[in-house]
């Protein structure tokens, strides 16, 4: 007689925490579809400020870029950084910009070379973008009279 009210309460005690998991299992489904709804919803709208993006706004972006990075005075090699910027359809940045950390706000540039990098991304899928998959080789800067320059010899591509 023991052994089958036990087994009763075994059996009553298995039900209701299965019950308690499962309900839980529908809340955290809830939650989960509710989180998911709020992704799509604000990947949808990041896709519509980038709908129909055109060669002028990557022309403009890249200006823009030019500006933040056309004084390339420095004193010496540590100032000198190069930066990815851009997007090619098979990957890897279209190109390279050396800039100088004594006159450039680094953080104003990475976030210009960033925003260039998703307009491009972004232009690459909405044309269906094709490219020969070569990528380029990062190079190597030096301060060279004063100037952040490229290292000659550096432009290999893999």
């Amino acid at each position: 007689m023991k052994k089958i009210a036990l087994y009763l309460f075994t059996i009553a005690a298995l039900t209701a925490c299965q019950t308690d998991v499962s309900s839980n299992d529908e809340h955290q489904t809830s939650a989960e579809n509710t989180e998911s709804t709020a992704n799509s919803a604000e990947q949808q709208s990041a896709s519509k400020l980038l709908k129909d993006v055109s060669q002028d706004d990557i022309g403009k972006a890249m200006a823009a870029l030019e500006l933040l990075v056309e004084n390339k005075h420095c004193d010496n090699d540590n100032q000198c950084k190069v930066i990815a910027v851009g997007s090619r359809a098979c990957g890897g940045p279209s190109s390279y910009h050396v800039f100088s950390t004594q006159n450039g706000n680094v953080k104003e540039i990475t976030a210009q070379a960033e925003a260039i990098t998703k307009l491009e991304s972004h232009y690459n899928a909405q044309k269906q973008m094709m490219s020969i998959c070569q990528h380029l080789a990062e190079p190597s800067t030096q301060c060279l009279n004063n100037k952040c320059v490229k290292l000659e010899g550096n432009q290999s591509v893999y």
